[in-house]
């Protein structure tokens, strides 16, 4: 993880996103510190720079692995937020402890994963691929050759000095978690008593606004923003 601000502020935990990892909010995170906020910004497990000996992904895990993380650092009561993939590892990561954060903000996620057409197409926009179960190399070695620069971000990211191609490892762990069908139950989130801010793209490719709305309603404090 990599730290900033002061450390007598507010904690701030930020979750990236699928896919990519902490350097993702490299212009956000020294403008919350510049705010007041003492923020980390952690790999997850099997992105960037952590590894992953278990060689599993699951949200549960990863959701386990942010609360580890936050008893780990000793961070009282912190601002946590997830982009994206990050947004369901900071969902489950509420439902599991909804007293250790004191606000939590999810951009780009609603309580839906791989339930919609439009997630599908977003998936095969982003990855040439639409299919849910395994990924197979071949879908890998097609990316590799229509979206070179993508697949070189995805290696400079991941890559270790014993596996310069992670990223292949990563992608094969984390499809079938992506194109899985999963709901939340909306009711579960009573529970959750804090502060809560849901931001999405009115044209994000994966979720739509109807249900972004559903999932702030759920929160007893809930706002949500369309950008």
């Amino acid at each position: 993880y990599a730290e900033f601000g002061p450390t007598d502020g507010v904690p701030m935990v930020l979750v990236h996103g699928g896919g990519i990892t902490s350097r993702m909010w490299g212009g956000f995170a020294p403008e919350a510190a510049a705010a007041g906020f003492h923020v980390f910004t952690p790999d997850t497990r099997n992105h960037g720079a952590t590894d992953n000996p278990s060689g599993k992904f699951t949200y549960d895990l990863a959701a386990g692995d942010l609360a580890g993380c936050i008893a780990a650092l000793k961070l009282d009561h912190p601002v946590v937020m997830g982009y994206s993939d990050g947004g369901m590892i900071v969902e489950k990561f509420l439902l599991a402890n909804p007293a250790t954060p004191q606000a939590a903000i999810i951009w780009g996620m609603t309580s839906k994963v791989a339930e919609t057409p439009h997630y599908f197409a977003g998936m095969q926009a982003y990855y040439g691929y639409d299919k849910s179960g395994a990924l197979p190399d071949a879908a890998l070695d097609a990316l590799v050759k229509a979206s070179p620069d993508f697949v070189a971000r995805l290696q400079m990211l991941h890559a270790t000095a014993t596996e310069p191609d992670r990223w292949r490892t990563l992608h094969k762990l984390a499809w079938p978690v992506w194109t899985t069908p999963l709901e939340l139950p909306l009711a579960d989130f009573s529970k959750v008593n804090v502060p809560f801010l849901l931001i999405l793209g009115q044209d994000d490719e994966f979720s739509v606004p109807k249900d972004a709305l559903a999932l702030a309603q759920a929160f007893p404090n809930g706002e949500i923003a369309i950008i």
